[in-house]
């Protein structure tokens, strides 16, 4: 009995580790456009160099980039003449997985992760500063956000959201916290700008 109750657990653990798929709403821009908007600026194609990031975080990076590349129509007017650059450098991406629960599951033979306990804590930190320059290279602007998040993952919850979904969330809380600081500065940016 103990045999198939172990066996039936890990066929389980297998489903639904199999059972996920990316949510491409993440890639879409948020819903809050800056009013008024920045003067028209271009996206620095040095973006995804990152000073520290864990190799498999490339993916994670791409769609950051691909994000904030759509998230520039509600930042930026789209036409008009180009007055600088703006840039979404990723300074952290981590993502580490504490196992101790997994241990903890195999010695007691998952019967308290039946009953709610989860298998293991996923957790996430990401900084990203925000830079605008003007044309000539000059700072105007440099925010720097950095947040943290943990995810337990059980039995039956938590399977569907991945990593990249997980530090994709984060990220665009960090632009709706870029938005909110920059309708403070819109009219001294631009007066820069120029």
């Amino acid at each position: 009995m103990l045999k198939r109750v172990v066996i039936f657990s890990l066929i389980l653990l297998f489903i639904m580790a199999c059972s996920t798929g990316f949510n491409q709403n993440l890639l879409r821009p948020t819903k809050e456009l800056l009013n008024p908007r920045l003067s028209r600026l271009d996206l620095q194609q040095k973006t995804n160099e990152y000073k520290y990031a864990q190799a498999n975080s490339v993916t994670t990076n791409a769609m950051m980039y691909t994000l904030f590349e759509r998230e520039l129509e509600n930042i930026c007017e789209p036409f008009g003449e180009v007055k600088g650059y703006i840039e979404p450098i990723v300074t952290i991406v981590e993502s580490n997985r504490n196992n101790g629960f997994l241990f903890l599951s195999i010695l007691t033979l998952t019967i308290p992760n039946w009953l709610g306990m989860p298998l293991y804590l996923q957790k996430y930190q990401l900084e990203v500063e925000f830079e605008i320059t003007d044309l000539s290279g000059n700072r105007v602007l440099k925010k720097t956000y950095y947040h943290k998040r943990k995810k337990f993952t059980g039995l039956y919850y938590n399977w569907k959201l991945s990593d990249d979904e997980q530090l994709l969330r984060v990220f665009r809380k960090m632009i709706k916290e870029f938005k909110q600081d920059l309708r403070k500065d819109v009219t001294k940016i631009n007066n820069q700008l120029k």
